[in-house]
C-alpha cells in the first residue's frame, strides 16, 4: 500500500513540475521602423497554440523554455524566436518585398490570378477612367459578365422604369 502511495505522490510531483515549466510569454511585434503590426500571428511550433497581436502589436501566449514561436504577418518575412528565460520579447519583422496581385475567391481562399483553375474577371482603374462616365457606378456597368447595374431616380416610391400608367 505504501508503494502505491509513493508512486501517486511521485506522479503528482512530476506532472506539477511539467505544468510549472509553461509560462506566459509576452511581447510586441513591429515593422522595421518600429510601428506596431496589429493582427500578426504568433504560433508555438508543432502545437495548436496561437494568438494574434492586438492593435498596438502586443501579444501574450503560454509557452515553455525551448519552444519556438513563429511570428508572421502578411507582406513580411516570418521570424522564429526560441523561448528562453526572458518573458518579454520585441520582435521586428522585415518586409518581404512587393505583394503580387491577389484574388479572393468565393471560398475565401486567396490565390494568385494566373494560378487559378478558372477565369476571374477584373476591372482596372484605366477601364473606369476611360469609360467617359462621371459616376463610378455607371462606369462599372457592362465591364463584368453577369453584373448589371440598375439606377433609380432616388425619389421615394419611384421605380427604375419611368413609365406611368
Amino acid at each position: 500500500m505504501r508503494k502505491i502511495f509513493e508512486c501517486v505522490v511521485l506522479a503528482i510531483a512530476l506532472s506539477s513540475g511539467l505544468w510549472a515549466q509553461q509560462t506566459s510569454v509576452a511581447g510586441t511585434v513591429t515593422d522595421e521602423s518600429g510601428l506596431p503590426l496589429p493582427g500578426a500571428t504568433i504560433l508555438v511550433e508543432n502545437t495548436n497554440r496561437g494568438v494574434t497581436s492586438d492593435f498596438d502589436g502586443n501579444f501574450s501566449i503560454s509557452a515553455s523554455n525551448g519552444e519556438v514561436l513563429i511570428v508572421s504577418y502578411v507582406g513580411y518575412q516570418s521570424s522564429q524566436i526560441t523561448v528562453g528565460p526572458n518573458a518579454n520579447y520585441s520582435i521586428s519583422l522585415a518586409p518581404q518585398g512587393q505583394l503580387e496581385e491577389v484574388v479572393i475567391t468565393a471560398l475565401g481562399q486567396s490565390k494568385i490570378q494566373r494560378k487559378l483553375g478558372y477565369s476571374a474577371q477584373t476591372v482596372s482603374n484605366e477601364n473606369i477612367q476611360n469609360s467617359g462616365q462621371d459616376n463610378i457606378v455607371n462606369a462599372l456597368n457592362g465591364n463584368v459578365a453577369g453584373v448589371n447595374i440598375v439606377s433609380s431616380s432616388g425619389a421615394a416610391g419611384a421605380s427604375a422604369n419611368s413609365d406611368t400608367f
